[in-house]
């Protein structure tokens, strides 16, 4: 891993409630990648493997 930072899909405050958001994988190489969550105090990591054409989140 070399720890650089790829993309941010979403920066702000948002309602409670339920969110989708689409991370566009074309400009992104192949490989594993960190997706970090933080709700207020909370951060949650999850591990997505981005293999052109598909991407998989393993929750």
């Amino acid at each position: 891993m070399l720890g650089q930072e790829a993309e941010t899909l979403v920066e702000g405050l948002f309602e409670e409630g339920e969110y989708t958001f689409r991370l566009e994988t074309v400009n992104i190489p192949d490989g594993l990648y960190l997706l970090y969550i933080r709700v207020g105090k909370h951060t949650k990591v999850k591990k997505i493997v981005i293999q052109y054409p598909f991407c998989k989140v393993h929750l």
